[in-house]
């Protein structure tokens, strides 16, 4: 079994350290961990889709403005598009369409219509005959007929 210095041990937890309290570290390839400035403003944004409205990226900033005001932030907070990319980021938010109603109705109170409209005096464009037929003036009359019923077939129209 390999042994590993106390000291080494000691040398990389202080290096964690430096990287978790967000030190300034240099160097092309390595990126700095900041967090959110307004957490408070993030939490209620994150929020408004806890309760089930479908909201954008218009939505958020506008919605961010409003809690900014609210909490006193007033031009400290820039509503940009940096930070909105940077927010959906960190919370891991992207844009999905919204499909479905999701049991917002109950299937009694989804009803389905149909309508057709047969021309019944109508003769068939086609004839047997020796010969050729000479063609008539086609009639015109038709029914039209409504079909209603909700998916569950309690009600039928």
């Amino acid at each position: 079994m390999n042994k590993i210095a106390r000291q080494t041990i000691s040398d990389i937890l202080a290096a964690e350290c430096k990287l978790f309290q967000n030190e300034n570290i240099k160097g092309p390839d390595i990126k700095r961990i900041t967090n959110a400035r307004f957490t408070l403003i993030e939490e209620c944004l994150t929020d408004v889709r806890a309760h089930g409205v479908n909201v954008n990226d218009n939505i958020i900033r506008e919605k961010a403005k409003i809690f900014g005001s609210r909490f006193g932030y007033g031009l400290e907070f820039k509503y940009s598009n940096r930070w909105l990319e940077k927010f959906k980021k960190r919370y891991g938010l992207a844009s999905f369409i919204a499909s479905g109603e999701n049991g917002s109705f109950s299937r009694a109170d989804v009803f389905n219509f149909g309508e057709t409209a047969p021309f019944y005096r109508l003769q068939p464009n086609r004839s047997l005959a020796n010969q050729a037929v000479n063609g008539i003036k086609s009639s015109k009359d038709r029914l039209s007929i409504g079909i209603c019923s909700n998916a569950v077939g309690s009600e039928k129209y």
